[in-house]
């Protein structure tokens, strides 16, 4: 894999914030910090605003999907600590950021 390669069970993408860059003839470039994400130099693109603006996000989401399934379990753990279960609505949250997770890292 290039710009992804698992190592040591851990996904390695191109680090964000992405940013998308236009062209005037409607060809798109998807930037990090130094390189290229998405290039695609000889057609236009036709990108909805909304996906477009979703797909830059994607390395943003990717940590936030981290840091909330570590702070689900935490709860989850302080809870059953004192005898209360986890509500159900953090449990499916955080049953859907794993699933999400799982799926950039490919196992999914």
């Amino acid at each position: 894999m290039s710009e992804a390669t698992v190592a040591e069970g851990a996904v390695k993408h191109t680090p964000g914030p992405w940013k998308w860059m236009d062209y005037p003839d409607g060809r798109k470039l998807l930037l990090s910090r130094d390189r290229a994400v998405i290039h695609c130099p000889d057609a236009p693109m036709t990108c909805d605003p909304v996906d477009a603006r979703l797909i830059a996000a994607a390395p943003e989401l990717l940590e936030a999907c981290e840091l909330f399934t570590a702070a689900a379990h935490e709860v989850r753990d302080i809870l059953n600590s004192k005898g209360f279960p986890c509500p159900a609505s953090i449990a499916l949250a955080a049953e859907k950021a794993r699933n999400a997770i799982a799926r950039v890292e490919g196992v999914a």
